[in-house]
């Protein structure tokens, strides 16, 4: 016997009514007001919004700042060399060996190189060491943000790469749970600048000096007038 005639469940939407009329289906019912409109098949679904979930973890661990300001602090070591010593001392001796070679000329300044390259290697010894520091610096970061309560804090092992590498690995992770956390990677930008900058004094400076030990070159050997 057949259902009598009414409203009833849409059979391909429930969420819908359908008018049976005792024999077949008729017309869907209105949709009321403000009903969202239906997806299409297959349509992928919103994304639901990024929550912070640590809102209350305090980021800024000391190590971290510690972390950025490294550079700074590593920087000094490439003016523990006497450049202007060490260039005038090359230009003299190749100017020696160009104008009278000799074996007694040719290792007269092996010293003076083999101490020059010394002082290159230690220089060179705390840039690892550096980079040695950086590392540990950002596995106590790590850890000491997972005590503090941040779920899942960004993998410090990323610092083998590049310390920054877990700087801005460790940001976009700090932002997304706690809202905040940019503070450290803006002070980073603002070291990188200052190495830069530093950077090209000092080359700048190193070709200066070049440019002088090659002109009283040329002076004392009356090349140039």
């Amino acid at each position: 016997m057949s259902a009598p005639a009414g409203w009833y469940p849409d059979p391909t939407d429930p969420a819908r009514q359908r008018w049976w009329d005792g024999a077949g289906w008729g017309a869907l019912a209105p949709k009321p007001d403000g009903a969202p409109a239906p997806q299409p098949y297959g349509a992928p679904a919103p994304a639901a919004p990024i929550r912070a979930t640590n809102q209350d973890v305090r980021t800024g661990t000391a190590w971290i700042w510690v972390l950025v300001f490294l550079p700074l602090l590593t920087l000094p070591a490439l003016f523990l060399i006497d450049w202007r010593t060490f260039i005038d001392a090359y230009v003299s001796w190749i100017a020696a060996m160009s104008l009278a070679p000799s074996a007694e000329m040719a290792t007269g300044y092996v010293p003076f190189f083999v101490n020059w390259m010394l002082s290159l290697l230690g220089v060179t010894a705390i840039g690892w060491i550096a980079y040695g520091v950086a590392v540990v610096v950002a596995w106590l970061d790590s850890r000491e943000l997972a005590r503090r309560g941040l779920d899942h804090p960004f993998p410090w092992p990323w610092a083998f790469l590049s310390p920054a590498v877990y700087v801005i690995g460790r940001t976009v992770v700090v932002r997304r749970r706690t809202g905040a956390g940019l503070a450290p990677l803006w002070a980073w930008i603002g070291v990188q600048v200052v190495v830069v900058v530093s950077t090209f004094v000092f080359v700048a400076v190193i070709i200066d000096i070049a440019l002088d030990a090659f002109s009283r070159l040329m002076l004392q050997y009356g090349m140039l007038r």
